[in-house]
């Protein structure tokens, strides 16, 4: 036995750019990974990696500093890849000895420098061999031609899928191994089977799975010595097992000559996500460019006036089919329906409480009979918004905004789910107010009502996203339309004044972010406000 364990540490060795060129042409293995700044930038690394394996072709030296001598060989030996490299950073290899005196094995380590965090570890196990002549000569990398990249998703890979390739190995090999770790020159079987080891790289980064890999271990044993001649081998991996949970795969690898197998690998590798690729102009021009509301069914509650008859004529004119409803004001809905029909839309009016189950039974039966279940609800019923001192307002006058603001769209959001869910999808959009955020003197109702309005929002929003319903709330300040005829004109002058745009909000510019979030240009916000605030507090 040796006699106790010994450490030993040979570096800093920096792995550089050049030092990666070096072992690229020598491996085979360009993979952008590692090669190409734009891959890496695009990474998950958001830079070029350092091979896993480029530290461990000093090996040799580490052994030599361990043992004296290089003239050892193989019989086991594996790594785990913990930790990525960057260009440019420094290492030092480390290990441990352990084993007997003819059979030696080295714990090591690939440490950091400066931090000295273990960055790949691993064992190898040795045996005595003989002596090998140090080669010189013109360097040259272990293929002939170089390999061809591999990009093979995770769902290509299948138990059996096999890569094969054509190595060259001999005194030129051997040279390049010397320049790759700054040696004059190398001898010893060590170094040959190093060299072997290295093909493990590219079998990952080049043949399978390709640009998709990351290499994160192996374990290799040698069953006969490396040629030392010049002298062509077969190197063939196939896949073993494959993980879509963990997105990874091993594969089993053999090197062998026409004497027969040399050496005999298992490594594992992970597989990336494909490369995000932006959109082309034709997917946009087909898929992005259209708000998908064509022939579209959208029931607006309160839509006689103001933000709700805005809100309908621009879903009209994107080509939906609007349902205008009204409780009292009959004339002015027939008017927003006729100037819809007459300019070439499609909408009806339908008289009904939103207050009232049965009332809102009725609705969604008249909408279904005439054009099939709604897609898009809109909730703007309100029943008004008058000024009450608060020792003025009875319950029943919080009741009544209760009833028509939350009560409304409660029913009428539970009206149109079966629809909806069968369908695939839908959207509900509340109509809210900043006044819930800042509240207006004498309008306790109103902020009551309204407030338990974005609870609801907020709460169908989680419920409802897992039948791909998405739930918003649009949240204007102050518009000047019929429901605020009470507020006084000195208010609204001062409204104006304190608006960075110095100015209201519109009734189209409400109904523009109400059809928005109804569009599929939002087909990825749910559970959310739109403030339509011209640059007044609160804040999103």
């Amino acid at each position: 036995m040796l006699a106790g364990q010994r450490s030993h540490t040979i570096g800093p060795l920096t792995m550089d750019r050049a030092a990666m060129e070096r072992f690229a042409a020598y491996s085979g293995d360009s993979s952008p990974l590692h090669m190409d700044p734009g891959f890496g930038t695009r990474s998950q690394f958001a830079d070029n990696v350092v091979h896993g394996m480029l530290p461990l072709m000093h090996l040799p030296l580490l052994v030599q500093e361990a043992l004296y001598s290089t003239n050892w060989r193989i019989t086991r030996i594996n790594a785990q890849f913990l930790k990525p490299l960057f260009p440019g950073e420094q290492v030092h290899l480390a290990c441990v000895l352990e084993g007997t005196e003819d059979a030696p094995d080295l714990e090591y380590r690939v440490l950091r420098a400066g931090t000295e965090h273990v960055v790949t570890r691993g064992r190898i196990a040795l045996q005595r061999s003989v002596t090998a002549p140090l080669v010189t000569g013109a360097a040259t990398g272990l293929f002939a031609e170089a390999p061809v990249l591999s990009s093979f998703t995770l769902e290509d890979l299948n138990k059996g899928l096999a890569v094969a390739a054509e190595v060259q190995f001999g005194p030129g090999q051997r040279q390049a191994l010397a320049t790759l770790i700054g040696q004059p020159a190398i001898g010893g079987t060590l170094a040959a089977q190093m060299a072997c080891v290295a093909l493990l790289s590219t079998t990952a980064g080049m043949l399978l799975p390709g640009r998709t890999a990351l290499f994160q271990d192996f374990s290799a044993t040698f069953d006969r010595p490396v040629p030392s001649g010049p002298a062509t081998l077969a190197l063939r991996t196939e896949v073993a097992t494959v993980s879509a949970s963990t997105r990874s795969f091993t594969q089993q690898v053999e090197l062998t000559s026409s004497d027969g197998v040399h050496m005999k690998a298992r490594l594992t590798a992970g597989v990336t996500r494909p490369d995000h690729i932006p959109p082309s102009m034709d997917d946009l021009r087909n898929n992005a460019l259209s708000t998908g509301l064509q022939d579209k069914v959208v029931l607006i509650t309160g839509a006689a006036r103001g933000i709700g008859a805005t809100t309908a004529k621009l879903f009209a004119l994107h080509g939906a089919r609007v349902v205008v409803n009204y409780r009292q004001a009959e004339a002015d809905a027939m008017a927003v329906v006729n100037e819809i029909n007459a300019s070439g839309g499609r909408a009806m009016a339908v008289c009904a409480d939103v207050s009232d189950a049965a009332a809102v039974k009725d609705l969604m039966s008249t909408i279904s009979k005439a054009w099939g279940p709604v897609d898009v609800l809109v909730n703007g019923a309100a029943a008004g918004f008058h000024g009450q001192a608060f020792q003025e307002t009875t319950w029943e006058h919080v009741q009544r905004d209760i009833d028509v603001i939350v009560k409304g769209a409660f029913l009428c959001a539970q009206a149109v789910l079966p629809g909806m869910i069968e369908r695939g999808g839908g959207r509900i959009i509340n109509l809210g107010t900043v006044a819930t955020e800042v509240p207006p003197k004498e309008h306790v109702k109103y902020v009551v009502a309204k407030s338990a309005l974005t609870g609801l929002t907020r709460s169908l929003a989680v419920e409802l996203a897992q039948y791909n319903i998405l739930v918003n709330q649009v949240t204007p300040s102050m518009v000047e339309t019929d429901l605020t005829k009470g507020t006084g004109p000195v208010a609204l002058g001062q409204l104006r004044a304190a608006s960075p745009l110095k100015r209201l909000a519109t009734t189209t510019e409400v109904a523009q972010a109400i059809v928005f979030l109804a569009s599929a240009q939002a087909g990825y916000t749910t559970g959310q406000q739109v403030r339509v605030t011209g640059g007044m507090p609160p804040f999103a």
